[in-house]
């Protein structure tokens, strides 16, 4: 089983060469995370299409022991290892979309916080007869925001209340519904920072990440 959303260069170029030489022949462009950042998402990724659960529902314990999982699971791999799995196919090095053979196949590549520059080179690039990059909307941009009970206590008591929030979702207006959501759940990151900012996660992603981390510095420095 295969993710054809997320295949490697040297997958391409081995079992898709149309499509590995349109790589080569295309302009290409390439948006690049901070690795320790997109850990924590792929991890969450994981969760989400591969073990069938919501985030949001995973005690602080559960995601800990997701979490060392993937860990485990990636340290045991080979390092040439051509394409992840399936269900761990988000955990895949960056690199592998933009280096094959030690060499850069990806003529732009910027990090992820500077995309309004690269909209801007992409759209000098089609000329003003192609079709603009658009810019995201707000929504858009959150809409792969990986959220979590505001606190545990929080996450407990939702099991019990939450068919009934869910009835008067239905009554409510949005922007109740909304401010509702904003008191339930908070982003990741601010539930459970610690937990992914330790040493022992860290210390995995510099190893397994490390040619992404040089990859990422070299591209934030220009």
């Amino acid at each position: 089983m295969l993710d054809y959303a997320h295949l490697p260069l040297a997958v391409l170029r081995a079992h898709f060469p149309e499509a590995f030489e349109s790589v080569l022949d295309y302009r290409s462009f390439a948006l690049v995370r901070d690795p320790y950042g997109r850990f924590a998402s792929s991890v969450s990724e994981r969760i989400r299409w591969g073990e069938g659960a919501l985030l949001a529902k995973l005690s602080r314990a559960e995601l800990r022991k997701s979490l060392e999982e993937s860990i485990d699971y990636l340290s045991r791999q080979p390092s040439s290892a051509g394409c992840l799995p399936l269900g761990y196919i988000h955990f895949q090095r960056q690199c592998d979309y933009i280096v094959l053979d030690g060499e850069a196949l990806v003529g732009a590549v910027y990090p992820v916080e500077r995309i309004a520059q690269l909209r801007e080179e992409m759209n000098a690039y089609i000329g003003s007869a192609g079709s603009k990059v658009a810019e995201c909307t707000a929504s858009q941009q959150h809409a792969n925001a990986a959220l979590m009970y505001r606190n545990e206590a929080l996450r407990r008591a939702h099991r019990v209340v939450g068919p009934l929030m869910g009835r008067l979702r239905r009554v409510l207006p949005a922007s109740a519904s909304k401010r509702m959501d904003r008191w339930v759940y908070v982003h990741r990151d601010q539930c459970v920072r610690s937990l992914f900012n330790s040493e022992y996660v860290r210390d995995f992603v510099s190893s397994y990440y490390a040619d992404d981390l040089e990859l990422y510095a070299r591209v934030a420095r220009m």
